[in-house]
């Protein structure tokens, strides 16, 4: 099996885009939802256990694995790769080290193999399309060209030449939050990776 071919970036790249994601704040009414899930679930936990400590401790634990939705993040897309800041520390995360992008209906999801196995969903970077739907595609497109995701290839439509990402995402709707969203398209199986 051949490994994709990593096109060389044109002459001219595409600006870099800079944006802040906090679904908490970004996208309130899903964000309530997912407080209200929090407490029902501490609740619970209260009901069944008879334990007020419990409870609070398995809230704070539900909503320390979800950190990305209550603390907000800043994204840098540019020629070095994708830097994420948050708390005052950064990661950067270069162009080689990403095995493919797949854009999805909010944002793109930049993962570090080329066929995603379910749990390297918990190693894919997801960032929002916010207001940078275009520059993003035009990025990732520039850096990283073909490399789409080979996990979901069976579910889209042959069009004789692979669709360009600014192509794909203007298929797809701008969502609110999409964060939940993407996690559980992340662990659902696509119908290319059923039998086999």
């Amino acid at each position: 099996m051949s490994t994709p071919t990593r096109r060389m970036p044109l002459a001219e790249a595409p600006p870099a885009v800079r944006l802040r994601s906090c679904p908490v704040y970004d996208a309130w009414p899903w964000s309530a939802l997912a407080l209200a899930g929090l407490a029902a679930i501490g609740l619970l936990v209260q009901w069944s256990m008879e334990s007020i400590g419990l409870a609070l401790v398995t809230m704070v634990l539900l909503a320390a694995t979800v950190w990305r939705f209550w603390i907000p993040v800043w994204f840098e897309v540019d020629e070095r790769g994708i830097t994420q800041r948050f708390l005052g520390h950064a990661r950067r995360i270069p162009w080689h080290s990403i095995g493919c992008y797949e854009p999805r209906a909010a944002g793109i999801v930049f993962q570090p193999v080329a066929r995603m196995a379910l749990l390297d969903a918990l190693a894919a970077l997801y960032v929002p399309w916010q207001d940078h739907r275009e520059q993003l595609c035009a990025l990732a497109d520039h850096y990283l060209g073909e490399q789409r995701s080979t996990a979901r290839q069976a579910n889209k439509p042959n069009t004789g030449s692979t669709a360009s990402l600014a192509q794909a995402a203007a298929q797809g709707s701008s969502s609110v939050s999409g964060s939940l969203r993407v996690f559980f398209d992340l662990l659902s199986p696509s119908q290319g990776d059923k039998g086999g």
